[in-house]
């Protein structure tokens, strides 16, 4: 059994991660109130008991565990009233940090296609750019589809590309060194959860 997973919330009823869930004494939950709101949304209506399975799995966790650690840069008292309903009666201290600014950027997509013409105005002005997804598939689709010709050395790090693929294991043995050989990484979330 792993001693450290990283997981999105929704895999933590999945059954092959049952004996690892049950036995969790350390918890970290980034951009929790986004958690919770996701949970409680409409669309998950139609798999309403899916989403009670995983709310109360999240809730059990956030109970037992010995640690439990969670970040938001905005925090709301509705997360404060959730975390409270899991561990009555326990103080909770609050760490606040300030913005420092770092002179970034932030870019909001709101469909794919904003999404490829970022990613491809991005490498045409020679910027080097990672993508990670959930969908080896649409990464595969990506490359095949020649959309974004601007990128010349293309790699995909994925389960199956780590088996085979001398590049992939190079880049994960120095991943420093390996990712300025490339000017797109596309890397499966899944993969690197389970790999780190």
């Amino acid at each position: 059994v792993a001693e450290a997973v990283g997981m999105c919330v929704h895999s933590a009823t999945h059954k092959s991660l049952t004996p690892f869930i049950n036995k969790v004494t350390h918890v970290f939950i980034d951009e929790i109130s986004q958690v919770i709101r996701c949970l409680a949304d409409s669309t998950f209506e139609k798999k309403r008991h899916v989403a009670n399975e995983i709310y109360n799995t999240l809730r059990r966790l956030i109970a037992e565990a010995e640690c439990v650690i969670v970040a938001d840069a905005n925090i709301d008292q509705m997360t404060l009233n959730f975390l409270e309903t899991c561990r009555p009666n326990e103080s909770f201290p609050v760490i606040e940090v300030l913005p420092v600014d770092q002179g970034k950027i932030a870019v909001f997509c709101t469909d794919e296609n904003d999404l490829l013409g970022e990613i491809s105005r991005r490498l045409a002005e020679g910027q080097k750019v990672w993508i990670a997804t959930d969908s080896v598939k649409w990464a595969e689709s990506i490359i095949v589809s020649g959309i974004l010709a601007h990128a010349e050395n293309v790699i995909l790090i994925d389960a199956n590309t780590k088996e085979i693929s001398p590049q992939v294991q190079a880049f994960l043995k120095n991943p420093n060194e390996e990712s300025k050989k490339y000017d797109l990484i596309l890397i499966s979330l899944v993969f690197l959860f389970y790999y780190l």
